[in-house]
């Protein structure tokens, strides 16, 4: 898995520069919840399918950040079926918010956020989505 790569990294780099390593556990739990909801999608009985299919037309979505992997800003697009409430922010693999996409009453319909920061280290990024209990993850690369 990526951020076993991303750990292990981490744990030679602190080695060689003597400190601790980062902690790698908000951004793990997060991948783990996201995993585990998906699973549990995929997991339901028969007729299941056609019901997701008429609920996922009313439930908000995050679409895939592109271009991916990026060398500068990148989009992702939300589509929401009526008003939310909605936050959808950016985090590094340590688990830090790096920028705020869009946070606040938002009207139905598609909205492309976009991240224009070419400021972004190169990486592993994080793009959450959050409206009241329903919340996505996305992953990005930021390529120097």
């Amino acid at each position: 898995r990526a951020l076993d790569v991303l750990e292990a990294a981490e744990r030679a780099a602190a080695t060689a520069e003597g400190r601790e390593p980062e902690d790698f556990s908000p951004v793990r739990e997060t991948l783990e919840r996201a995993a585990s909801e998906s699973s549990a999608e995929s997991l339901k009985g028969p007729g299941a399918e056609q019901a997701n299919a008429k609920s996922a037309l009313a439930a908000p979505s995050l679409g895939r950040p592109y271009p991916n992997p990026t060398r500068g800003g990148v989009t992702v697009r939300l589509e929401l079926p009526a008003a939310s409430e909605a936050q959808v922010s950016v985090f590094d693999v340590l688990g830090r918010e790096v920028a705020v996409l869009a946070g606040g009453e938002m009207e139905a319909g598609s909205h492309d956020l976009v991240l224009r920061d070419r400021a972004l280290a190169a990486g592993t990024y994080l793009v959450q989505m959050r409206i009241g209990e329903i919340t996505t993850v996305r992953r990005f690369t930021v390529l120097r």
